[in-house]
């Protein structure tokens, strides 16, 4: 086996030493025109060719429930109250309660939809005491018993017990395994049994706590992680002994090389691990769910939503935990958008670029005003960054969704045929330069490219000057949210299978991830957007590149309520094979959408025997 490169970095009281040693798919078109055509005749569009959100399960109460819905026309969301109104029935006891939807304004008719009412949601405790774990709960509204789940080193949950008790005695856990249970309420109804959603899951267990020392695997480049160590250290009057394994240069190396390591030394507690390939690691068995060391997501209220989800195993677990959050926002040239869109402020803007047939209508429009000179967007790959975080899941039942390859075919040929994508390559200096030169409007771009230094991307794109080319002076740059919230990279921490030092890990993650002292304190002191919705809600960053008096604002706003799917082992390599598909399509190299989506589901194939094409 070849040996893996060992550099340590140890930090403690003494010193620090260096050391030798890796979107929903859009409505169909035909029923898009039969609605413009309904309402453009004069009429009023049926309630019946509108879309409906699905409508979970509610929580019994004892009151009356009226959970809220979305309603659409097409793209279009629609307003209660002015577009249609709401009505319940049997929305008090459990079961199966009405809700209906009545047209209002230019809209018509009625529709019904249903919705369970199901006992609630217990909190779980658990505690090890004498060598058994006590297992105990609130008591649900609604239940008439309870059914308790449990997760062995990380495994798929299996039933435990069924009870009309509201706790359990765990007798005979195993020494250096990990043990993960959670709990729902249940009751019969009209013969029906009616189950309530699962407790948070909350577990115990893994190797004890033998090492003082805490050991992190991370790559050498990954400076934030040293910057983290140092903060935690010092919050501890450096009487904690943290150590910095990196066991490559650069986080690809990285990947492969945990493994490696993992299988050479049995010292490690956290890893880092990168976005691209964290959910190989969640998924398996070289790493622990973070209740394994005590610490759930009710110990992390104020963190973004769909962190946890990218956290999360495809078991529901959450097994990896990030301090940052890195949210993107669409970058445009100022004085081009008011020139030619007259736009004078990034509400106008955002308006123009709220939904993509929107950004798609003003590419057209700003290509054709500019006779041919500006494109809307300049990049694919800023295009996809969004497009990817908004997916539906590429896998459902076992067989491939080809849907989200289509719709992002179909788009950047359209964008293409309307002359509103550059496509220059990105990383380039002529991405930087088309932005800072004026042939594209803008870029989508996240919160580690809006960094306010120097040598960031968006600094380049605002004071072009490297690469020989002549600098003719600062462009007005401006940010505004685009069609749909998005997300581009990020740095997680999840709990090595070989943690034994459960206590110290944990206090490291809370304070590196669930403080939100120190990571607004972080925040600050790096420029980093901090995974704490508190935090950052008390941050203003003054950037010289964007004329946004604060441009943290827009980032945190298009946070809100924004969750993506639990990812999937396959995500990673379909991604690429998309990329890879609609690269070479618009690029010439297929003259159709159908030759990529072929080669898109032949790629696949080879990749993933397993999956139905």
């Amino acid at each position: 086996m070849k040996a893996t490169k060992r550099i340590t970095a140890m930090f403690s009281a003494a010193a620090v030493a260096i050391s030798l040693a890796v979107p929903a798919a859009a409505a169909p078109e035909q029923y898009e025109a039969s609605v413009q055509q309904e309402y453009l005749a004069g009429g009023k569009v049926s309630v019946s060719k509108l879309s409906f959100s699905k409508i979970e399960d509610q929580a019994y109460t004892g009151k009356a429930v009226k959970p809220d819905i979305t309603v659409k026309s097409g793209n279009k969301i629609l307003t209660a109250g002015t577009d249609y109104t709401l009505s319940y029935k049997n929305n008090t006891k459990l079961g199966t309660a009405t809700v209906t939807v009545t047209g209002k304004g230019n809209y018509t008719g009625t529709k019904k939809l249903t919705f369970k009412i199901v006992p609630g949601t217990p909190a779980l405790t658990v505690k090890e005491s004498s060598g058994k774990l006590s297992l105990s709960w609130s008591k649900a509204k609604g239940a008439a018993g309870y059914q308790l789940y449990y997760s062995v080193d990380g495994g798929a949950f299996k039933k435990l017990t069924t009870t009309q008790k509201t706790k359990y005695t765990f007798s005979s856990p195993k020494a250096g395994t990990s043990y993960v249970f959670k709990v729902r309420a249940y009751k019969k109804v009209s013969g029906k049994t009616l189950y309530g959603a699962y407790s948070e899951a909350v577990g115990l267990g893994g190797a004890a706590n033998t090492d003082k020392t805490l050991t992190i695997l991370s790559w050498e480049g990954n400076s934030d992680v040293k910057r983290m160590v140092e903060s935690f250290c010092k919050s501890k009057g450096n009487k904690v002994d943290v150590e910095i394994v990196s066991v490559s240069d650069y986080g690809e190396g990285a990947r492969d090389g945990y493994r490696q390591y993992m299988k050479s030394y049995d010292d490690a507690d956290l890893i880092v691990l990168d976005t691209d390939f964290m959910v190989q690691y969640i998924n398996s068995s070289f790493t622990l769910p973070l209740s394994s060391i005590g610490l759930n997501k009710s110990d992390l209220p104020e963190m973004y939503q769909y962190t946890l989800d990218l956290g999360t195993n495809e078991n529901g677990v959450l097994y990896a935990v990030s301090p940052q959050a890195t949210p993107g926002a669409f970058v445009y040239r100022a004085d081009l958008a008011k020139e030619y869109l007259g736009v004078d402020s990034p509400e106008e803007m955002h308006e123009l670029l709220s939904d993509w047939d929107k950004f798609v209508n003003t590419g057209k429009t700003l290509y054709k005003s500019t006779g041919g000179k500006v494109s809307l967007q300049s990049t694919m790959g800023g295009l996809w960054q969004v497009i990817k975080c908004n997916d539906e899941p590429w896998v459902v039942n076992g067989k491939l969704n080809t849907a989200n390859a289509k719709d992002f075919f179909k788009l950047i040929t359209q964008m293409q045929k309307d002359g509103s994508l550059a496509n220059v390559p990105m990383w380039d200096p002529s991405w930087y330069l088309s932005v800072y030169q004026g042939t594209a409007l803008g870029e989508f771009l996240p919160s580690w490219g809006l960094y306010p230094g120097e040598y960031s991307v968006v600094s380049n794109m605002a004071n072009f000057s490297d690469y020989g080319y002549s600098n003719n002076g600062k462009v007005d740059l401006e940010i505004c949210e685009g069609p749909e919230s998005w997300y581009w990279g990020g740095t997680y921490f999840a709990v090595a299978n070989s943690c034994n030092s459960s206590s110290l890990a944990k206090e490291f993650l809370q304070f590196t991830c669930g403080s939100s002292k120190s990571m607004k304190e972080f925040a600050k002191n790096n420029y980093d957007f901090a995974n704490n919705s508190s935090a950052m809600s008390k941050i203003n960053f003054s950037n010289p590149w964007l004329i946004n008096d604060n441009y943290i604002s827009v980032l945190a706003d298009s946070l809100k309520g924004f969750s993506v799917n639990v990812p999937s082992v396959y995500d990673s390599r379909i991604d690429s094979i998309c990329y890879d598909a609609a690269y070479n399509l618009v690029n010439g190299y297929f003259s159709t959408t159908d030759e990529a989506l072929q080669y898109f589901k032949n790629e696949v194939a080879a990749s993933f025997p397993d999956i139905k094409i």
